[in-house]
């Protein structure tokens, strides 16, 4: 008896699955999309024109800068002047003719004026001349500022500017630059142009200057360009 109650069991659920699938409604299709295509239009583009040589000729050309006056200022080659020191350390001047100011300087100074007045570069606030610590003494001040220079070759005022505040905060002296090592004078100078080649550089003079002049810059052209 269970079996067969079992197997009609089994019956009736097939029925029923069946029924299922028969009146479950057949999903219609999806209605197509239709476009007007009426409501859209095609609009040209414009040709572009080409310009003939009247049309050229009729356009305004740009201004001169009239408005800055800068005259046409000729320039001289002036003969090469050689710097040697004597037996005496001092430059010598034998042989050399000194013409006095060069020529029309004061043009040349005006017409920068001019092309100056109305901006400022970097030059104005971070030159060499402005790397200097006021409050130290002379002597390092003219050291600091013999350093700056070095450092300006090849580099923008904004590196060397930084560069030089880096090297004051560790100390800008000619005791404590020599007796800083290479690897920490390189990471204090970087990233200024040659900077390797400018910590060999700097490190030399320093000595030399340490030993030969007392901490202090030379005081003649000749001993400077030794």
């Amino acid at each position: 008896m269970k079996r067969i109650t079992k197997d009609k069991s089994i019956k009736t659920d097939r029925v029923t699955r069946r029924n299922r699938t028969v009146s479950a409604p057949e999903a219609e299709p999806d209605e197509e999309t239709k476009f007007d295509l009426s409501k859209f239009k095609l609009t040209p583009k414009p040709k572009l024109s080409l310009k003939t040589e009247a049309d050229i000729k009729q356009e305004p050309r740009p201004e001169p800068l009239d408005s800055i006056n800068v005259k046409e200022v000729k320039t001289i080659k002036r003969e090469h002047i050689k710097i040697e020191p004597d037996c005496d350390g001092a430059s010598s001047a034998k042989n050399v003719k000194i013409d006095g100011a060069p020529a029309n300087w004061e043009q040349v100074l005006h017409n920068l004026r001019e092309m100056r007045k109305n901006c400022d570069a970097p030059v104005d606030s971070m030159g060499c001349d402005k790397c200097q610590d006021g409050t130290a003494s002379p002597e390092t001040i003219r050291y600091q500022a013999l350093l700056a220079l070095m450092l300006s070759s090849q580099t923008k005022d904004q590196v060397t500017y930084a560069a030089m505040m880096r090297l004051q905060s560790h100390g800008c002296t000619v005791d404590n630059i020599s007796a800083t090592s290479d690897e920490k004078l390189g990471e204090l100078i970087y990233p200024v142009g040659f900077w390797k080649s400018k910590v060999k550089y700097i490190k030399k003079t320093t000595d030399i200057l340490k030993r030969d002049y007392g901490g202090d810059i030379p005081k003649t052209a000749g001993d400077l360009c030794k």
